[in-house]
């Protein structure tokens, strides 16, 4: 694996010596056991991980099945408590989702109904029908 001048730090335009270049490509082939050692850790410890994710996909999958079978007996042992339980939790689920959608992006109370803006009172009081001011003043 040689190296070429460029790549051993020197600018385009010199020429380092044949022994800075011998030198170089000694100090490469010094590092080539640690880099296969490391490689080697790492193919190790990727390999690990890989059987750590698939034990624990297994166990959550399990898991998850045994929920769902518990969830079923509990329902047929008890279907008027489960049926209150899923309405609550619909009902929970209802008004977040609403409070969420409503919520914008200017965050601060959003979801409460916009005020108009500020008019003046003979403004306010010219939109107003009951007031008694004409129709012909309020054109």
């Amino acid at each position: 694996m040689e190296k070429n001048p460029v790549e051993i730090g020197y600018p385009p335009g010199t020429q380092p010596t044949p022994a800075e270049v011998q030198e170089a490509n000694r100090s490469i082939r010094r590092l080539r056991p640690a880099v296969d050692a490391t490689r080697a850790e790492v193919a190790r410890a990727a390999g690990a991980i890989r059987d750590t994710l698939g034990s624990t996909a297994a166990t959550v999958r399990s898991s998850a099945q045994d929920r769902a079978a518990e969830l079923v007996a509990y329902t047929r042992q008890r279907p008027a408590t489960a049926l209150m339980m899923a309405t609550g939790l619909g009902l929970l689920a209802g008004v977040s989702l609403v409070m969420g959608s409503r919520s914008g992006i200017g965050g601060r109370g959003a979801w409460l109904p916009r005020r108009s803006p500020r008019r003046g009172v003979v403004n306010r009081l010219t939109g107003l029908s009951w007031t008694g001011v004409p129709d012909w003043i309020r054109r």
